[in-house]
């Protein structure tokens, strides 16, 4: 007789199971080794390697599920032909299909717009940087020029001049020198020259350069044809020192004017200025660089080049080179510029014009530093679309063998299979380096994988069974246990950042937790898995801690910085401008009218037609204003700032600086007001010498009457007037040219 008993399912052998769990492991091992060095030995730019990195987790993952599908299949096994078994629906297809695409897609917009909002964070970091820079750089250089116009015009100098060299006054010659070294030291020039009209070197300072550049006499006659001063350099002398030498011809004098020279050694100032990089970075620097025929000519030394300042020269038709890039632009905008840097190195940068000049200033970055972090968030992004795509296709694979399982019979063979199931499960998690465990309603562990066994120093079979609180102190395993009912009763995946005791001592972990089902639907328990995030926390704290000290340069700086959004209207300040505008901390409101209330009231419509003039013309702008406090105190302020534009052009927001001049104000009040007093005073002074020469010419001509007459009466001339037709006696100054 035919047997019609329905035959039990087919089980996988121990053999088969065990095979397919060394297939795995040795794939994941080789995996683990190989793929990064792989990938780095093919590609070699940095924001390719994040891309990748990525898919390379998503493959990983793909191949992974094979595996652990080819294995469920042999567990659950095919079934005997005569059992009249129906086959499962595959109603499920197409909600998981388009689960594993919305997640994929998800993730991937993720790491997009992680990835440009990151990009986008430096390039204003870089921005903010080099407005800075080439404010200061800038504003040097007006110091410079106003100290120059001081002593272009300064009637002192002019006189002294003119008595030690046409009046052979040496005493003036003197006072006139000790002057020039007093004005060099007192503005910041290292040293300073004194030349004729004809271009001779009639004294130099000590620490004047002894060799001026070749270019030094065609400026100093351009200066002397359009009396104006000029400016050289930087140039490198003999002893590697580099030198901005300013050429002042003193106009006070009529006729052909002699030349004062300021030299300027940008070891003083300027380039340790601009080799300082204000936030914590491994590639940032300033670059200082002018066109120099079909040249980049660099001005400052450079982070990885020594003894480039002046020196180092690259074609500027390099396509990709950053500075190339900058010089051959016909403006510089508010963009960021990518390319190579004078390394070859690939890197970004923001380029600002120097005023006044034809330098230009740019802070940049290497493209591996502005990616490597944005690699350790797509990291994250993708580990956290992986986990969720992972708990995904568990969940729908379950259901689906709940399906094959509700319509098999032999209830026992399910369970078993069931059983086979979770060791292999098991396994896998023990060869993860992350803590992976289970637990039940009652928050008794029903899984503990090794890694979570080595975090916590105790064995696994010491863990089963028993609940956080044998493994934690009292505090941490009671809010475990809380967090544990709160997923069960919410139904809903949860992730958290923990600090956990172990046997390395408090670590913390990135632990995403949700709830176990069963076929039915019923939460049976929770799932988790924790990773040790310790050194990435530690990253973050540095970088708090840079921050704090940006922060801290900007308070002693008596700098602030303001974003004001267009669309809201919302205005942000810094602790600093609340100090300069006068409101206790923290209570500045955030509104325009909280700003236009303490502008001086004459200077209001002025700052406004300046900022909005340059921001509808897409221009940075630079002006000074008043600010009255409410104590009746006036401040003046210096702003400087840009805005950002949408696609369409149209402005969304406007940022800038502001810096407290009231000091640098007032003492240049102070300097006008001492000038004009100096300036009436030798007024007086020349009528009065007009005065007594002019008497001292008519004695002179009497006794020459005297003397005459006296000679016709055969007398003896009474008064000597040899001095007058003696030769003029050439003084020490003279005789040593």
């Amino acid at each position: 007789m035919p047997n019609n008993q329905p035959s039990k399912p087919k089980l996988a052998s121990h053999s088969g199971i065990v095979s397919v769990v060394l297939v795995y492991a040795v794939f994941a091992g080789l995996w683990i080794l190989l793929s990064d060095q792989l990938m780095q030995m093919i590609v070699t730019d940095p924001e390719q390697l994040v891309w990748i990195s990525m898919f390379k987790g998503w493959l990983f993952v793909c191949i992974t599920s094979m595996l652990l599908y080819g294995t469920m299949l042999r567990w659950v096994g095919s079934g005997d032909a005569s059992l009249d078994v129906p086959k499962a629906s595959h109603w499920f297809r197409i909600p998981f299909l388009s689960l594993v695409i919305i997640i994929c897609l998800f993730t991937a917009t993720s790491v997009i717009n992680t990835r440009e909002h990151q990009k986008q964070t430096e390039i204003a970091k870089l921005k903010a940087i080099a407005d800075l820079k080439a404010i200061e750089v800038i504003d040097w250089l007006k110091e410079r020029q106003r100290n120059v116009d001081f002593v272009q015009t300064s009637s002192f100098f002019a006189e002294h001049f003119q008595r030690w060299q046409e009046a052979g006054d040496l005493q003036s010659g003197q006072q006139l020198q000790k002057r020039l070294e007093q004005f060099a030291t007192t503005y910041g020039f290292a040293a300073v020259s004194l030349f004729d009209a004809q271009g001779n070197r009639l004294w130099g300072s000590s620490k004047a350069p002894p060799v001026l550049s070749p270019d030094f006499f065609p400026i100093v006659a351009k200066a002397l044809v359009g009396h104006n001063a000029q400016r050289i350099g930087p140039t490198r002398d003999a002893a590697g020192q580099m030198w901005l030498d300013f050429i002042v011809p003193l106009t006070a004098l009529p006729g052909p004017a002699p030349i004062i020279v300021l030299h300027a050694n940008l070891a003083d100032w300027l380039l340790p200025k601009l080799q300082a990089w204000p936030l914590p970075s491994t590639s940032g620097e300033t670059l200082l660089f002018r066109r120099d025929g079909d040249q980049v000519l660099y001005l400052n030394d450079l982070r990885y080049r020594q003894a480039s300042t002046a020196n180092l020269t690259l074609p500027i038709a390099t396509n990709k080179l950053l500075a190339a890039q900058a010089l051959r632009s016909d403006a510089i905008t508010n963009g960021a510029i990518e390319g190579v840097d004078y390394r070859g190195i690939p890197s970004i940068g923001v380029a600002r014009t120097i005023e006044g000049t034809d330098w230009l200033l740019m802070a940049k970055i290497d493209q591996a530093d502005l990616y490597r972090e944005v690699a350790d968030d797509t990291a994250w992004i993708s580990f956290a679309g992986l986990v969720t795509l992972f708990v995904s296709i568990a969940g729908f694979y379950l259901l689906r063998q709940g399906q094959q399982l509700a319509v098999v019979k032999a209830v026992r063979q399910v369970q078993e299979e069931r059983l086979d199931a979770l060791s292999l499960l098991g396994a896998i998690a023990d060869s993860s380096d992350d803590a992976i465990f289970a637990k039940d309603l009652e928050g008794r562990y029903t899984l503990f994988n090794p890694a979570a066994s080595r975090f916590v120093g105790k064995p696994v079979e010491a863990v089963l069974g028993q609940d956080d609180r044998a493994i934690f102190p009292p505090e941490q395993a009671e809010k475990l246990m809380a967090i544990g009912r709160q997923i069960i009763a919410n139904k809903e995946i949860f992730y958290q950042e923990e600090a956990l005791y172990t046997t390395k001592g408090t670590r913390t972990f990135l632990a995403t937790k949700g709830p176990l089902r069963n076929k039915q639907g019923q939460v049976i328990g929770i799932f988790g898995i924790s990773r040790d995030i310790t050194a990435l926390k530690q990253v973050e704290q540095s970088l708090r801690e840079g921050e704090e000290r940006l922060r801290l340069a900007q308070s002693s700086a008596h700098v602030g910085i303001w974003d004001w959004d267009l669309s809201s209207g919302a205005v942000t300040w810094t602790a600093e401008l609340e100090e300069i505008y006068g409101y206790p901390k923290g209570s500045f409101p955030g509104t325009y009218s909280a700003f236009s209330d303490r502008v001086y009231p004459n200077d209001l419509a002025e700052v406004e037609r300046l900022r909005d003039e340059a921001v509808n013309a897409h221009q940075a702008f630079d002006f000074d204003f008043r600010v009255q406090l409410p104590s009746g105190i006036t401040r003046w302020v210096s702003c400087k700032g840009g805005a950002i534009y949408n696609d369409t052009g149209k402005a969304i927001r406007v940022f800038g600086v502001n810096i407290d001049i009231t000091k640098a104000k007032v003492a240049e009040q102070l300097l006008r007001q001492q000038s004009e007093e100096i300036a009436q005073r030798n007024e007086e002074l020349e009528r009065f010498n007009r005065a007594m020469v002019g008497r001292e010419l008519e004695m002179i001509e009497l006794k020459k009457r005297v003397n005459k007459l006296s000679g016709q009466l055969g007398h003896a001339p009474p008064y000597p007037l040899d001095f007058i037709d003696a030769p003029l006696v050439h003084d020490k100054a003279d005789d040593s040219q």
